[in-house]
């Protein structure tokens, strides 16, 4: 298994766009995630994105030296319905979405004189998100009403066998207000906020395990 957490160490990185047609590159350096916010809807592909921020881009037509350029991967996607989802602990049957919002707030430092900025400034790590519940148990509102921390944790197997997990070790829930429209279920609107760990120290923790 293998495991990455939200911590202190900066890893930056270079990246290239490979225009074949034009026989051109985009390199871009200085290269860090900034957000990630992966997104999970009942019987449906997990989907999610990344934002980046670099200091600096050129042109050229000259790959790396010694960059190994891979065909892309042929993976088949994650789905929902191969996962399961964890409130406090316990697998639970009534959440049918859940969004989830890392940030690591960088912000670009330009001077004057220079094109390129100088390293990315680094702000608090926040980690907040939304989950939506049928409205089929009083727990989560009185959660809420309570101000009682709890935990999430999602996990998918893809038909392959492996294994990504996410998990939010201390959270605490925002709101809860009840959502009715007409004669359908009525549902939780439930936004939550990450807190530090002090057992694992961080707040979102990303496990993955490949198959046996």
């Amino acid at each position: 298994t293998y495991r990455i957490k939200a911590g202190t160490t900066r890893r930056s990185y270079t990246m290239e766009r490979n225009f074949a047609d034009l026989e051109q590159i985009m390199r871009f350096t200085g290269c860090e995630i900034d957000k990630m916010s992966p997104q999970v809807s009942a019987n449906a592909i997990v989907t999610g994105a990344f934002s980046i921020m670099g200091q600096d881009m050129v042109l050229t037509d000259d790959e790396l030296s010694g960059a190994t350029y891979e065909d892309p991967a042929m993976t088949a996607p994650t789905v929902s319905f191969r996962g399961v989802l964890k409130e406090g602990g316990v697998e639970s049957v009534a959440i049918t979405e859940l969004s989830l919002n890392l940030e690591n707030n960088l912000g670009p430092c330009f001077v004057i004189g220079s094109q390129v900025t100088q390293q990315p400034s680094l702000g608090v790590s926040n980690a907040s998100g939304q989950i939506t519940a049928y409205f089929n148990s009083t727990s989560l509102l009185e959660k809420f009403l309570n101000d009682t921390e709890t935990s999430l944790e999602v996990s998918f197997t893809d038909v392959a066998g492996n294994l990504i997990t996410l998990i939010l070790p201390r959270i605490v829930i925002t709101a809860a207000p009840p959502d009715v429209k007409g004669d359908g279920p009525i549902t939780l609107a439930i936004p939550f906020q990450a807190l530090l760990d002090t057992t694992t120290q961080t707040n979102i923790i990303v496990e993955r395990k490949a198959a046996a």
